[in-house]
């Protein structure tokens, strides 16, 4: 399918979603990585070495309602969904060097950067991206997108937004989903030049090992289950699609080149460039179940975080996937702190 044409959306509040992947990070520097785990309730950074094990529970504060985290140039950009920010860490001091105000009402959800001077920002409640000067640390702009954006992810000179068309239903007293749809942006121009329709509720994207976009689509959460669109990005032409048939949480590129999703079932795995499945809901990597956010270093090794809410026991974990796909530790975090996202550093 080429791009359709961009069509105006009104203003509605989404609800916040802990299934949240991350896209494919910076290479982390040649010393051995650390993972910064995003505690989503109790907004603070736990910090997991990977050489010596140690754990560094709450190493340093975010925001309310922290959404996203990534890095650039060993500064860490944390989302704050309810305090309508972007705060900026340096990841080796572990202290604050900069804060970004989105804007009032915003709900600023998942960033992305476009190359190193300029970043876009979902912002949920105002259906829009924020286009942010990196060096000033100030909004200079604002595009106008779908319903409820999410997810976003950067290809060459388009970025893709996922618009959720979540509704908030007072009567029912639960979300409603829209067609979901992808924005797609020229970054050169900060403009939407098209809409590519997708699945119910896409939250994440990320890039494949051929530079396809991987659209994560989380279903309503009942009778409709979770997708994986496959987006050709000079195109728009959606090439594959398939139906996970279950609730997905997040969604993360293997250097392997294979697209792992984490689901209440363990992990699933899907081929770049066809999305053939590996691993779906009929065999899954069971030792996961219950993930949500997950990351890969360089060498090939998974790190999944498996939030208070999921686990059996109402504890949080960081598992940690070998490149043979076995689980190789089981980090303890504490209890009810809600890691639900990671990035690798």
């Amino acid at each position: 399918m080429k791009f359709l044409k961009a069509i105006p959306f009104v203003l509605l509040v989404s609800l916040l979603v802990w299934g949240c992947g991350e896209e494919k990070e910076e290479a982390p520097p040649t010393e051995a990585p650390k993972a910064y785990i995003l505690n989503t309730i109790a907004s603070t950074i736990t910090v997991y070495d990977t050489e010596t094990g140690s754990v560094t529970l709450d190493a340093v504060s975010v925001g309310q309602a922290p959404n996203d985290i990534k890095v650039l140039d060993g500064i860490a950009y944390i989302v704050n969904t309810l305090d309508n920010s972007v705060q900026l860490i340096d990841l080796k001091s572990l202290t604050d060097v900069g804060l970004i105000d989105v804007g009032e009402g915003t709900a600023p959800e998942k960033i992305a950067f476009v190359g190193k001077d300029k970043a876009y920002v979902t912002c949920n409640w105002e259906n829009s991206v924020k286009v942010i000067d990196l060096a000033g640390r100030q909004v200079v702009g604002t595009i106008e997108v779908g319903l409820a954006p999410w997810g976003v992810v950067v290809a060459g000179d388009r970025a893709f937004v996922c618009n959720t068309a979540a509704v908030w239903d007072p009567q029912k007293q639960r979300m409603t989903y829209g067609k979901g749809t992808v924005s797609v942006i020229d970054v050169t121009r900060d403009e939407v030049m098209g809409t590519v329709e997708v699945g119910v509720n896409p939250t994440e994207a990320i890039l494949d090992a051929e530079g396809n976009v991987v659209v994560l689509c989380t279903g309503n959460y009942a009778d409709v289950t979770g997708s994986l669109y496959l987006i050709n990005p000079s195109t728009g032409d959606v090439i594959a699609e398939v139906d996970l048939g279950t609730t997905p949480g997040g969604v993360a590129l293997s250097p392997d080149g294979l697209i792992y999703v984490t689901s209440p079932e363990g992990l699933l795995a899907f081929e770049s460039g066809t999305l053939r499945a590996v691993h779906d809901v009929s065999n899954p990597l069971a030792e996961f179940k219950g993930g949500a956010g997950l990351a890969f270093d360089i060498e090939g090794n998974g790190y999944i975080c498996v939030p208070s809410w999921s686990s059996d026991d109402g504890r949080d974990r960081l598992l940690i996937m070998d490149r043979e796909g076995k689980l190789a530790k089981t980090v303890e975090l504490g209890s009810g702190g809600g890691a639900a996202l990671v990035a690798i550093y």
